[in-house]
């Protein structure tokens, strides 16, 4: 029987915390039966003296070893090693640990990605600014959960904004704030799931939306992209009851679609209860000229 001879080693200069390479000793002493069952472990303050550690580095590793049911304890008397399978015990901590951390991603002189944005164009001391004086005047709401259709001021302006420089008529009940497209089109997807089936998509497209769309069942019609747009004729002749376009800088050829052709697009989704998902990804990036209005 194990007594006063039990060695664990603590050394300082490893990266591991004390506490867990303790832990690490004493499950490894138990998996392999040189701890057997129901043996009871040195006291907190013995071991700490012993190990010439804090007893609060004792305690982690004690308390670790009881929320993973290696030693149990009973009150007044201390902490005794588990009864376990040690068999199964040692084949569920025999792989060697994978390295999760990810690799540094490849740095490029050019970054043509859709989504990227100067880091100094980002007005970040502005940001900074606000998100202080929001903290320092609005801590209460920082501290609750918002309205899950998003904040209603924000919606107000939003609407504001929207009808003043994109020509879109709602109200802020008609508004749901998203952290994404990914987001907003989850959304979509589980809102007209099993009503319609099918849904077309420009080609060449942004890829995410025809896997969000395909990871909910629906059936993905892609459809040719010319100069003025969606080939409408081609769309007609699907059997998509739903259109995803990018009008007003299509994604990534950069055509504009005409009013003529948006006139026909609205008359097609008038058929049968159709409806169009526009994605205006980019129109507050503008170096020249007005934002082509939404549909």
């Amino acid at each position: 029987m194990p007594g006063s001879e039990l060695m664990f080693n603590l050394n300082n200069k490893d990266a591991t915390p004390l506490y867990r390479q303790l832990f690490l000793q004493i499950r490894d002493q138990i998996i392999s039966g040189e701890l057997p069952a129901h043996f009871k472990l040195p006291s907190i303050g013995d071991m700490a003296m012993e190990l010439v550690t804090s007893r609060n580095t004792v305690e982690g590793a004690f308390q670790e070893l009881c929320a993973e049911g290696y030693i149990y304890s009973k009150s007044r008397s201390g902490y005794f090693v588990s009864s376990i399978d040690q068999e199964l015990a040692s084949s569920r901590t025999d792989h060697p640990l994978q390295d999760l951390h990810p690799k540094p991603a490849e740095r490029y002189q050019y970054d043509f990605h859709p989504a990227r944005l100067d880091p100094e164009a980002l007005p970040a001391s502005l940001w900074r600014k606000c998100l202080v004086d929001g903290l320092r005047s609005n801590v209460k709401d920082f501290s609750e959960y918002s309205e899950p259709q998003g904040e209603w001021g924000l919606r107000c302006n939003l609407q504001f904004y929207l009808e003043r420089s994109r020509g879109v008529h709602c109200s802020p009940d008609q508004i749901v704030i998203c952290s994404g497209l990914q987001h907003s089109l989850e959304i979509v997807a589980q809102l007209i799931k099993g009503r319609h089936q099918s849904v077309a998509v420009e080609n060449p497209g942004y890829h995410l939306t025809r896997d969000v769309f395909r990871n909910h069942g629906f059936d993905v019609t892609p459809v040719d992209v010319g100069t003025v747009g969606l080939n409408l004729k081609t769309l007609s002749s699907t059997s998509s009851t739903v259109a995803y376009i990018t009008p007003s800088h299509q994604m990534p050829l950069g055509h504009v679609m005409p009013v003529a052709n948006r006139l026909e697009l609205i008359s097609w989704s008038k058929r049968v209860n159709k409806l169009i998902t526009e994605d205006d990804y980019d129109s507050e990036l503008r170096y020249v000229g007005r934002p082509i209005f939404s549909f």
